[in-house]
């Protein structure tokens, strides 16, 4: 291995520690914590996926404010009580108005490509504060991660 590469390394590794730490810390204290750190990732993965689909600053601008709004359903259940009882209707809400939202964004920006990309940020993103907020919540949410970064760090090597 070279040195660059050796660095390179080094650099990912330094920073792969540090957002695992914040990422199980935000796990680890749920509720609004794990809400707030998913909904930021997924409008950075907007943005990232708006770029790489050549989108216009006013598409991205689109873009991000539906997913935005998207990540902010799950807010509107603040009694966790209800929303547990009633999961499975909400998580079905959920799904339909990422689906309508992507036939939107993808319409009025004529890219098609955006609609999808709403759809593929969204939609993980939602399951993962939906499944965190179950009762063995903390374990599958933990052990849906630890399969991700394994898979990715596999990847990589």
């Amino acid at each position: 291995m070279t040195r660059a590469a050796a660095s390179e390394l080094q650099k990912r590794a330094l920073s792969g520690v540090v957002m695992i730490a914040v990422a199980l810390a935000a796990l680890w204290l749920g509720g609004i914590a794990f809400w707030a750190l998913v909904s930021l990732l997924a409008v950075l993965m907007t943005v990232e996926w708006a770029v790489m689909a050549q989108a216009s600053r006013w598409q991205i601008i689109l873009a991000v404010a539906l997913t935005a709004a998207m990540m902010a359903y799950p807010l509107t259940f603040l009694d966790q009580s209800w929303l547990i009882r009633h999961l499975s209707t909400v998580a079905i809400d959920a799904v339909e108005l990422t689906g309508l939202f992507a036939i939107l964004l993808a319409v009025v920006t004529f890219r098609a490509r955006l609609g999808v990309g709403l759809l593929y940020v969204v939609l993980p993103a939602l399951s993962l504060i939906f499944l965190r907020e179950q009762v063995e919540g903390l374990g599958l949410t933990l052990f849906t991660l630890v399969v991700i970064w394994a898979t990715d760090i596999g990847a990589y090597f």
